[in-house]
C-alpha cells in the first residue's frame, strides 16, 4: 500500500491528477485503507473488492488457491487467510444449503469454526424443503500431516505439476512440447480424455498408454479408407472433430511426458525416491545419510535433482537426519 501511496504521490507533484482504482482479491482490508488514508492518498482512490472465495479446478473440486496461507499463519501468526476459509464455507452452505456435520482437525479448527458461526448470524441461509445438499465436511488442517505433502509425487498428473507448476488448472508449456511459437496455456481436466485417463497412473506406466492410445488414434483415422460418400460424411461430421481434438491432446501429452523422462534421467529421481522411502518406512537409515551426505559434498543444486518439490522433500529429509543423529 505504502507503494502506491508513493506513486500517487509522485504523480501528484508531476501535476498528474486522475483517479485510481484499487481492486482488492479476495476482499477489501480496513489496515490497508488505513495505511492509504495515513499517506494522504485515499481521497484519490476507489477501492473496491472480487470475493473470488473458490475456484472450481474440476467439476468436484474447488479450491482457494491460497498457496502462502502456510507461511501466513504458522509463521507470522495472521489469521486473515483462516476467515477467507471460513467464507468460503459460508457460501457453500448459501448455495447447498446448511451443512449439519462439520469436521474439523487441527490447530486451527476451532477459529474457524468461531468465524463461521459470527458469518452464519449475519447471513439468512434457507434450506429447500427437500433438506441440505451436503450432509458432512471434513477439513483437515496441514500441520495434523505435514509430511506427506513433502513426498515426491510419482503421478503424471503429479510429476507435471512438479515440472510446469499447474496453477488454477491450468499448465504453461513451451513451443518445445507444443511445438507453438510461443509458450501456450492448457486447460487440465477431465474434459480432456486422455487427461483423464493418464491424470492418476503411475508415470511408468504412461509411455505405454500414450503410445497404445496413439495406436488407436491412427485406426480410427484409417477406417475412412473403407467408407463410401455417405459414410464418408457421416465421419466428418461425427467423428473427425474428436479424433482431431483427442490428437492434439495426445501430441501435447507425449510432448511433456518426454520432457519429464529427459528431466527424470538428468537427475538423480530415482536414487532420491529410494532414500524417500527407505526413511519412511524406518530402513536402510545409514545408506540414506551417506547418499545425501554425498550430494552436500558435491553442493547438488535441489532445483537440478528434479524440481522443486523434491528440493522441499530433500531438505526435509535432510532436517530429518540432523535432528535424529
Amino acid at each position: 500500500m505504502k507503494l502506491i501511496a508513493k506513486q500517487i504521490n509522485l504523480d501528484r507533484c508531476e501535476g498528474i491528477i486522475c483517479q485510481y482504482h484499487i481492486m482488492m482479491v479476495p476482499r477489501r482490508l480496513y489496515t490497508c485503507e488505513k495505511i492509504l488514508e495515513e499517506e494522504g492518498v485515499f481521497g484519490y482512490i476507489v477501492v473496491d473488492e472480487l470475493p473470488i472465495n473458490l475456484i472450481a479446478i474440476e467439476n468436484d473440486i474447488l479450491s482457494l488457491e491460497a498457496n502462502d496461507f502456510f507461511a501466513n499463519f504458522y509463521l507470522h501468526r495472521d489469521q486473515t487467510s483462516l476467515y477467507d476459509v471460513s467464507l468460503s464455507l459460508v457460501d457453500i452452505q448459501k448455495l447447498y444449503g446448511r451443512i449439519a456435520n462439520v469436521l474439523l482437525l487441527g490447530e486451527c479448527a476451532q477459529v474457524v469454526i468461531i468465524f463461521i458461526m459470527l458469518l452464519l448470524l449475519r447471513s439468512t441461509i434457507t434450506t429447500s424443503f427437500r433438506g441440505p445438499k451436503i450432509t458432512f465436511i471434513i477439513r483437515i488442517i496441514i500441520m495434523c500431516d505435514c509430511i506427506t505433502p513433502l513426498c515426491s509425487q510419482v503421478t503424471y498428473e503429479g510429476l507435471l505439476d512438479d515440472t510446469f507448476a499447474v496453477k488454477c488448472g491450468y499448465v504453461q508449456l513451451g513451443p518445445e512440447i507444443t511445438n507453438q511459437q510461443k509458450m501456450t496455456k492448457v486447460l487440465l481436466s477431465n474434459e480432456d480424455k486422455i487427461y483423464s485417463e493418464i491424470r492418476d497412473r503411475h508415470f511408468s506406466n504412461v509411455s505405454s498408454f500414450l503410445s497404445a492410445k496413439a495406436k488407436e488414434l491412427q485406426q480410427g483415422y484409417d477406417k475412412r479408407m473403407d467408407l463410401d460418400i455417405s459414410g464418408m460424411k457421416d465421419f466428418v461430421q461425427k467423428d473427425l472433430k474428436n479424433l482431431k481434438s483427442q490428437h492434439n491432446s495426445l501430441s501435447i501429452h507425449v510432448g511433456a511426458s518426454e520432457r519429464m523422462s529427459q528431466m527424470k534421467t538428468k537427475g538423480e529421481i530415482d536414487l532420491l525416491l529410494k532414500v524417500e522411502h527407505s526413511l519412511l518406512e524406518g530402513v536402510d537409515i545409514k545408506e540414506s545419510i551417506q547418499f545425501i551426505e554425498e550430494l552436500i559434498s558435491r553442493q547438488v543444486n535441489n532445483n537440478n535433482i528434479y524440481n522443486s518439490n523434491n528440493n522441499a522433500s530433500y531438505s526435509y529429509v535432510t532436517c530429518v537426519l540432523l535432528n535424529e543423529f
